[in-house]
């Protein structure tokens, strides 16, 4: 069986490459800003274009700490919203992939982060996807607001499958298909829930 941090891993690789088969199609431009957080939060890549983006190895990523899930939504969100925001024609999706739940925060409280949610939702062009390893965490995510279609439980076993999953997701969003998490989970058998 594959260890969380390798299934991890395994599964960003796999959205990093399916965002640079994006960037190469003609009349496509997709940037990737890819952090890494437990207690802190770590910027892998800012805002580089997808095909310069090098896959993680080993020594990337790292299963340990706590979990500042707050801290981390709350920086990236208000960074990217500082850079992008006034782009026009600008699609932005902001997806957290987290195997624990909240509990080390310091600067964002759970009442900043879904006032933000809230603001994102009501963006033309901007969306939140959550994608954690524990029911805690998907009901957070509910209670923050997200968008039921956006909340997305996966068991740890079926981890590097399911963000195969959101990368197709995540490439139809980029294309603007109509493409929901229904159909890009169609492949798995369950126990994987979006929701109870």
């Amino acid at each position: 069986m594959m260890s969380i941090k390798d299934a991890m891993r395994e599964g960003i690789n796999k959205s990093i490459s399916k965002m640079q088969e994006l960037d190469f199609m003609e009349d496509q431009e997709v940037y990737l800003d890819i952090r890494m957080f437990n207690h802190e939060l770590k910027k892998f890549v800012t805002l580089k274009r997808g095909r310069e983006v090098k896959p993680l190895n080993h020594f990337d990523y790292e299963v340990d700490g706590m979990t500042a899930l707050f801290d981390a939504i709350g920086t990236t969100v208000k960074e990217l919203e500082k850079k992008l925001l006034d782009e026009p024609e600008t699609h932005v999706n902001i997806t957290v992939f987290t195997d624990g739940y909240e509990n080390s925060s310091q600067i964002y409280s759970f009442k900043k982060i879904r006032k933000l949610i809230a603001r994102i939702n009501k963006r033309a062009g901007w969306e939140f996807i959550l994608v954690g390893c524990d029911k805690e965490t998907l009901a957070m995510a509910n209670d923050l607001g997200m968008r039921k279609e956006n909340r997305i439980y996966t068991s740890k076993e079926q981890l590097s499958e399911s963000l195969g999953c959101i990368s197709s997701l995540m490439a139809s969003r980029v294309l603007r298909e109509d493409y929901s998490a229904d159909k890009a989970f169609a492949s798995i058998e369950w126990p994987l829930d979006k929701e109870d």
